[in-house]
This record gives structure tokens, C-alpha cells and sequence, in this order.
């Protein structure tokens, strides 16, 4: 486990920021924004959005996300998978109507898996001045 040094008032103005840069790019759920907000999960934030607020961010804080890997945060959307995929989609949630067995069998098969890319982690990554995931520290 690493430790970032960082003084309140700096953690304070990061959080602002981070929040205040999702909310003027008009990613919030109801409510107010949280650290635990993930991009991808709760905001539907991916693909040419990701790049739009990747670019606003590094432009308001002067920094990349050096070492995030695009891969862990946001699933792969293959539109032809997700046709062929269809049918079997189909026939699988009719059956997890009435049995629990099948729910579950449907929910990993065809449930999202992917890392939480949270505000937080951003928030973090402003003050190590490269991308940082919380877990980690």
C-alpha cells in the first residue's frame, strides 16, 4: 500500500475540482457528485466520451493519466458480438424469470466486468500528478 503527503486544503480543491469538471461536462446521476460515482457504470461514460473528458481533463489540470489502462475500466463494445450475442440473450433471460439458478448464470454471463474508474481515483491521480486507483493506496 502506498501513501500520497498532501495538505487538506489541496485534497479539498481536488475534490472540488474533479466534481466540478463531471458536472460541467453533464456527468451526474441524481443528486450530488460522489467520490464513489464510477465513469464508465454510473455516468455511461466511455469510447470518443472518454476521450472528450480525458482531453478537458489534462487541459484543467495539466497532467496525463499516465498508466491507466483503458481496457480494465471500460469494456470492449464489439457490435457484432453483441448481435450474435442476441439470441442467446434472449432465450436465457426468459428462463431467468422464473428460475434464481438461471438469474445468476445470466448475470455472470452477460454481466459487465469491468474496474470501477471512480471520481475518487481521478481526485487521487490530481494529487500524485499521474493515475492512481484508490485500492491502491
Amino acid at each position: 500500500m502506498k501513501t500520497i503527503c498532501a495538505k487538506y486544503s489541496d485534497v479539498k480543491s481536488a475534490i472540488i475540482a474533479v466534481k466540478q469538471l463531471s458536472e460541467d461536462l453533464g456527468y451526474r446521476r441524481k443528486g450530488k457528485t460522489k467520490l464513489s460515482d464510477a465513469y464508465y457504470l454510473d455516468y455511461g461514460i466511455y469510447e470518443l466520451d472518454w476521450d472528450f473528458f480525458l482531453e478537458e481533463y489534462e487541459r484543467r489540470f495539466n497532467l496525463t493519466l499516465e498508466g491507466l489502462i483503458y481496457e480494465d475500466y471500460f469494456p470492449e463494445l464489439n457490435p457484432l458480438h453483441e448481435i450474435l450475442k442476441l439470441p442467446l440473450r434472449i432465450i436465457m433471460k426468459i428462463f431467468s424469470l422464473f428460475s434464481m439458478r438461471m438469474k445468476r448464470i445470466y448475470i455472470n454471463i452477460f454481466g459487465i466486468k469491468c474496474k470501477r474508474l471512480e471520481v475518487g481515483d481521478l481526485v487521487l491521480s490530481v494529487l500524485n500528478k499521474r493515475f492512481a486507483s484508490r485500492p491502491d493506496y
